[in-house]
């Protein structure tokens, strides 16, 4: 059944997806764990397409990507479905087309500054930390910064992942004058590298390559539990803020959040600005999400669910 909703010929099958979710995260344990690792390999994937994009432009020219969504349930290939309901890809590449953005480049394991808006922008304020397995703040760099308008900078070469964390957090952040936050990102990188196989014979369909070596990325399996709360805020009818605080001394890490109606069904679509978002110890951020009319008189279910937290859910007052 599954295969049936992939694709055609070479992708009528989930056998490459199932392979690196293997090998990267770790075996899933049933179909939930598969679910979850899936939407983690997704935003994984998509971000540095884009983001890559953009530290080679000009000299990139476009980029493609199929494709948007689905005409009917499939198993990939989109980044929101036949049901209206965005998945990890597209908040990843929401993410990554910020016009004011922070990055991680993997290709040069450097950190750099994008600039799409059609105006400079000066006063600007960078912090870059670095989180091990137990959430201990590793390394920490900070600074001032202007950029030119439609351009990119490099801040800073970071060559730095200490070999002996297999695995390691980074938190990108940008501030405005003000000290409002105006970008983050946070990434999950191993200590081993992703190594493709360029020379490998592919067989019929020479645009698939084979991977010789996977990164190791397991340790998320292994962290910590984190404790979220969740509180609501309603700013016009249909319009609402979500706030989630980490209370834990332990990071949390790529939160899921949805909206349910009063029979315990997903609300679609929500526009949400943003999800499947990450928060160190003790700290907070702040989503909005606009919901359709038709709830617009009803008593709705906002959940936060984290890779290691428990589920929360809190009324939300339309």
């Amino acid at each position: 059944v599954w295969n049936f909703h992939c694709g055609l010929n070479e992708f009528g099958h989930l056998n490459r997806t199932v392979d690196a979710i293997k090998n990267r995260y770790g075996k899933p344990v049933d179909v939930n764990d598969f679910a979850r690792k899936c939407q983690v390999l997704n935003y994984e994937l998509m971000r540095p397409m884009f983001e890559s994009f953009l530290v080679n432009h000009p000299v990139s020219t476009g980029v493609i990507q199929w494709m948007l969504n689905s005409a009917f349930p499939e198993m990939y290939w989109q980044l929101y479905d036949s049901y209206l309901m965005p998945n990890a890809a597209y908040f990843a590449t929401r993410k990554a087309c910020a016009p004011l953005h922070l990055l991680y480049h993997y290709g040069s394991s450097s950190i750099h500054l994008i600039n799409e808006l059609p105006k400079d922008a000066t006063g600007l304020k960078y912090s870059i930390k670095r989180y091990n397995l137990n959430s201990d703040v590793i390394a920490v760099d900070k600074g001032f910064i202007d950029i030119e308008k439609q351009t990119q900078i490099k801040i800073l070469d970071a060559p730095w992942m200490d070999l002996n964390n297999p695995m390691e957090f980074l938190l990108l952040q940008l501030f405005d004058q003000a000290d409002q936050l105006i970008d983050d990102n946070f990434y999950w990188l191993s200590a081993k590298e992703d190594i493709m196989d360029y020379e490998a014979i592919a067989g019929s369909w020479s645009f698939y390559t084979p991977t010789k070596q996977y990164a190791d990325l397991t340790g998320i399996n292994d962290l910590p539990k984190a404790n979220l709360l969740v509180k609501t805020q309603t700013e016009i009818p249909g319009t609402h803020n979500v706030t989630i605080l980490n209370t834990s001394p332990h990071l949390a890490f790529f939160i899921e959040l949805k909206i349910y109606s009063k029979d315990n069904q997903l609300v679609l679509p929500i526009l949400w600005s943003d999800n499947y978002i990450s928060l160190p110890p003790f700290e907070q951020r702040v989503v909005t999400l606009d919901v359709p009319n038709e709830y617009l008189n009803e008593h709705l279910m906002v959940t936060a669910r984290g890779y290691n937290t428990a589920k929360h859910a809190k009324i939300l007052n339309t």
